[in-house]
């Protein structure tokens, strides 16, 4: 006779046994139909709330560097909340696209190809960044 602890469909469920022994029965999260909306929600929070983190002198250097100001006279310093706002919206949304991306790979087992690029272009783009710091402060 076996008693079930736990998820028996997702996750890892623990069989217990009448004479004490464990049985483990791994299923991956991944297999579950809501995975990738619930990462691409994850991702989009993270992307969201961590911009509001940002403060706001970093992000009135960045419109002011990339001439956001010219093009578009309301963009420029000082930024106000309904700007954080949409900046937050902006990056929630880049987020859930990332996360939907990641997960569906994830689930189609394409995971470390994607993974692999992903680490590469952020690499990638710190170089860059270092470089033209170091070049900037010469």
């Amino acid at each position: 006779m076996t008693a079930r602890t736990g998820n028996a469909k997702y996750g890892v469920t623990i069989l217990s046994t009448q004479n004490g022994t464990k049985v483990q029965s791994k299923v991956p999260v991944s297999s579950h139909p809501l995975f990738p909306a619930i990462v691409a929600l994850w991702f989009g929070a993270l992307f969201g709330l961590g911009s509001l983190a940002v403060r706001a002198s970093l992000i009135e250097s960045l419109v002011i560097s990339s001439h956001i100001d010219v093009l578009v006279p309301m963009a420029a310093p000082p930024l106000g909340m309904t700007a954080r706002i949409l900046l937050a919206l902006f990056m929630a949304m880049i987020g859930i696209a990332a996360g939907a991306a990641i997960a569906h790979s994830i689930v189609l087992g394409q995971n470390n190809h994607l993974f692999s690029m992903i680490c590469q272009n952020f690499v990638t783009s710190l170089q860059l960044s270092v470089q033209s710091n170091f070049s900037a402060s010469d």
